[in-house]
């Protein structure tokens, strides 16, 4: 494999920019690799990376996780498999490839330390909010329609 090699700012930049992209609300979403993980606090989860389309037709990648219960029987609704989350087990195998339906949000300005222990500001990015039950219950991976028309009641 040959590859571009990058400074971390480079990297960084590359990263920021394929966030920026998407917009807030309904995208469609295939899980492109998903990873048995553990958290911090030592319990199961699944690392997601999702390839999500948003209403403009723009692509972007997002990362999340697979923990909390609420987002986990989303997830299992939203790829058409809601059955998946009573059998109480979710594998990194089930969920390769599974295409469904989420709703993005920009996330919030992250301050900490870098590798070298600097104080570092992650920039606020898209990140997922939930995953979307389609309201047929199943999802069948074709491109979706979004009414960009509907009220806004603001």
């Amino acid at each position: 494999m040959q590859f571009e090699v990058l400074t971390d700012e480079q990297i960084e930049a590359k990263q920021n920019e394929i966030f920026k992209n998407l917009k807030e609300g309904v995208a469609s979403f295939v899980v492109m690799s998903a990873k048995e993980d553990r958290s911090k606090a030592g319990n199961d989860m699944l690392t997601l990376d999702l390839e999500c389309i948003d209403a403009d037709g723009t692509k972007g990648n997002v990362r999340t996780w697979l923990l909390l219960p609420h987002i986990i029987k989303h997830f299992c609704e939203s790829v058409g498999s809601p059955e998946q989350y009573f059998t109480g087990k979710l594998s990194a195998s089930f969920c390769q490839g599974k295409t469904g339906l989420c709703k993005l949000k920009m996330g919030k300005e992250r301050k900490g330390k870098d590798k070298e222990g600097n104080d570092k500001i992650w920039p606020a990015r898209i990140e997922l909010d939930d995953f979307v039950k389609p309201e047929d219950g199943k999802y069948d991976g074709k491109d979706v329609e979004f009414d960009l028309n509907d009220d806004i009641p603001f």
